[in-house]
C-alpha cells in the first residue's frame, strides 16, 4: 500500500511538472510572435529635399519621402508644417517642362497596411512654398500630419538645388 501511494504521488507530481512545462513553453512561444497592430504605424524610411529656384522669383523646397505603414490599418498623409515655409502642402507637378505649376493632391496620399509609398512630383510630394534660399547640405525640420497616426517629426537635408524656368 505504501508503494501504491508513493507511485500515485509520483504520477501526480510528474503530470504537474509536465503541464507546468507546457504552460511555460506556450507562454514563451506566444511572446515570439509579434502581432500586427490594428492601428496604422507609419515610419519614414528615407527623406531628402531639393531647392527649386523658379523663374518668377519663387523658391520652393520639394521633399521626397519614402513612407512605410507597418500597421494593420490604412492611413493618409494629409500634409505637413515647418517654420521654414509660409505654407506646406501635398502637390502634384502639372504643366510642361517650361513651367512649374503645382496642383493640390485632394484627399492626401493613401498609405495601405504593410505598404511602402514613395512620393514623386508626378504623383504627389510635399512642397514648402516660398522658403528662404537653402544650400546643398542644409537641414530643416518638417512635421508630417496624418489622418489617423500621430504627427511625425522628420529632419530633412537639401540634396540638390535646381533652377526651373
Amino acid at each position: 500500500m505504501w508503494t501504491e501511494r508513493r507511485s500515485f504521488r509520483v504520477v501526480i507530481v510528474r503530470r504537474a511538472q509536465f503541464w507546468t512545462l507546457v504552460v511555460i513553453a506556450m507562454t514563451l512561444l506566444s511572446g515570439c510572435a509579434r502581432p500586427v497592430p490594428l492601428y496604422p504605424r507609419v515610419q519614414v524610411e528615407s527623406a531628402h529635399a531639393e531647392m527649386w529656384l523658379i523663374h518668377d522669383g519663387r523658391q520652393d523646397v520639394v521633399v521626397y519621402l519614402t513612407l512605410v505603414n507597418k500597421g494593420g490599418q490604412s492611413d493618409r498623409l494629409l500634409g505637413g508644417r515647418s517654420d521654414l515655409a509660409e505654407r506646406v502642402g501635398l502637390y502634384r507637378l502639372a504643366g510642361l517642362d517650361s513651367e512649374v505649376v503645382w496642383t493640390p493632391v485632394d484627399g492626401g496620399v493613401v498609405l495601405r497596411p504593410n505598404d511602402t509609398v514613395r512620393l514623386r512630383p508626378e504623383e504627389g510630394v510635399l512642397v514648402l512654398m516660398r522658403t528662404p534660399f537653402m544650400r546643398r547640405g542644409e537641414r530643416f525640420t518638417l512635421v508630417l500630419e496624418f489622418e489617423r497616426s500621430p504627427e511625425l517629426m522628420v529632419h530633412v537635408q537639401v540634396a540638390d538645388v535646381r533652377v526651373k524656368r
